[in-house]
């Protein structure tokens, strides 16, 4: 999804396009930037209501209620352009797919980039499919399954942490500072924890953190993770030394946050950060 702003008028481009989606465009160009969408069952139709303060070119990613029946309309839609005409309507069939049927063609992510998703740009999605592509397929128990890999090998004690989710939306997650910082620190050892590092955002260069600790000294040299729901603010992830290699992993998160400190609270994580910076 992005926004241009055209002789006044916001104008939305839903990406993938196909001709048989229909975006009925209700967002305005206002003085705030907060806008939604809602879309049909079988997401045939998306409805944008809201305001932007301006274009918006940076894709945002939006999840869809049915992903299967927006492939099929992307689909259907490509294999016309392509000059390919097509009867009938486009639905989605959850009867068992036959043993005699053989897939057109298979799409692997490689972990590192799922990771990138997750946690560079922030996508709660990813972050939920990697727990469920993990655990067992379910959120009850790939959360069991974390909450047990994390105690058996990294050595976290019950009492410091709960999994409800993958994504971190839900305030059933729980951790402590001191446990997370153990967990980052186990992981900065291992032969591939470059995958983890390489999927962190780089304080002032990219993802969450590009418009934060831009300075000189400190650009560059803390790579994290950020997390955010009402009244919490989170900053995990580690200080690099001069030549780029982890010196420090730290876990700062902060409760409990009136609905004005946000910004306090990113102020305060930022300073810390300096200040490890400097005690190297």
């Amino acid at each position: 999804m992005t926004f241009d702003v055209i002789a006044g008028k916001a104008v939305a481009t839903v990406i993938p396009q196909s001709r048989f989606i229909k975006v009925i465009n209700r967002v305005k160009v206002g003085k705030k930037h907060l806008w939604s969408l809602a879309t049909t069952p079988g997401d045939s139709e998306i409805t944008l209501t809201g305001w932007i303060k301006g274009p918006a070119p940076s894709p945002y990613s939006v999840a869809v209620s049915n992903p299967s029946a927006v492939y099929g309309r992307v689909l259907a839609g490509r294999i016309i352009d392509a000059g390919v005409g097509i009867t009938g309507q486009i639905r989605r069939d959850d009867a068992a797919i036959p043993a005699s049927l053989k897939p057109v063609c298979t799409i692997k992510t490689p972990l590192a980039v799922a990771m990138k998703r997750a946690n560079k740009r922030s996508l709660n999605m990813a972050a939920e499919c990697l727990l469920l592509r993990a655990g067992d397929g379910s959120w009850p128990g790939s959360a069991r399954i974390m909450a047990d890999t994390l105690a058996k090998t990294f050595g976290l004690q019950a009492d410091q942490l709960a999994v409800a989710d993958g994504g971190g939306l839900s305030r059933g997650n729980r951790v402590t500072a001191a446990a997370m910082t153990k967990l980052l620190a186990q992981l900065a050892t291992y032969p591939d924890a470059r995958i983890l590092l390489n999927s962190l955002s780089v304080a002032g260069v990219d993802g969450t953190l590009r418009k934060r600790l831009r300075g000189e000294k400190y650009k560059s040299r803390v790579i994290a993770k950020t997390g955010r729901i009402q009244g919490v603010s989170c900053l995990s992830g580690y200080v690099l030394d001069d030549q780029g290699r982890v010196a420090v992993a730290f876990s700062i998160l902060i409760n409990r946050l009136p609905g004005r400190a946000k910004q306090s609270a990113k102020v305060l994580q930022d300073n810390i950060c300096r200040a490890l910076v400097d005690s190297l």
